[in-house]
């Protein structure tokens, strides 16, 4: 099972913000493994959102977050792709529903318990950020993995990070110049979102804030 380069798998369905802050864990993996990761993930943001990244190799994407297993054809091609894969999974999602559908969906494919991790198992360390929990996370190996890789060696990275497509730019300077905003400093304002501003007040513990 571990003769070559070891194909990490990343599993995280959450919404576009949290599949951003992934992006640390997606380059420590592809260091310690040397190969770029696989990503199970839900929605049609990913695909745009992660292209051109060198740290992700592949993109398997569910159209919906929820499905029931037995009445979704994506469902049982996701079970077919998991009985393909040969590498370590790492379940980065922390919806306690989501949760509970993959490790039934593991032991439906016959996956190894001890091929994966999950980031549950690894709760966070007092205001540990959710980005330090993450790299924490990484740096574990499933135990079926425990030898016979060779740890690679890359550049740490601590904070999100993506990688923007040549034609994307082009469209931001068209869009900048058409409206005169062209050769300008721009300031962007991040209002926040439902889990860093509750009752119209701005929380000082969220361990997504960055």
């Amino acid at each position: 099972m571990n003769s070559g380069p070891l194909v990490p798998l990343v599993v995280r369905l959450g919404p576009i913000g949290d599949m951003v802050q992934q992006t640390p864990l997606f380059h420590l993996l592809h260091g310690r493994y040397g190969r770029p990761c696989r990503l199970l993930t839900a929605g049609p943001a990913s695909a745009a959102l992660f292209m051109g990244n060198p740290d992700v190799e592949e993109i398997w994407s569910l159209r919906k977050r929820h499905a029931p297993f037995l009445l979704s054809p994506e469902r049982w091609r996701l079970a077919f792709w998991l009985r393909k894969h040969r590498g370590p999974i790492y379940v980065s999602e922390d919806s306690r529903r989501q949760l509970r559908n993959l490790r039934r969906m593991f032991a439906i494919t016959g996956t190894p318990s001890d091929c994966c991790l999950f980031i549950d198992q690894f709760p966070p360390l007092g205001d540990e950020h959710s980005v330090d929990q993450l790299l924490r996370f990484g740096q574990a190996t499933p135990p079926a993995f425990q030898s016979g890789f060779s740890t690679q060696t890359i550049d740490p990275q601590t904070a999100p990070r993506l990688y923007v497509h040549p034609g994307d730019r082009k469209d931001r300077e068209a869009w900048l110049r058409q409206r005169g905003f062209a050769g300008h400093p721009l300031v962007l304002l991040q209002p926040g979102n439902k889990q860093a501003i509750k009752w119209r007040h701005a929380r000082v513990d969220d361990p997504k804030a960055w």
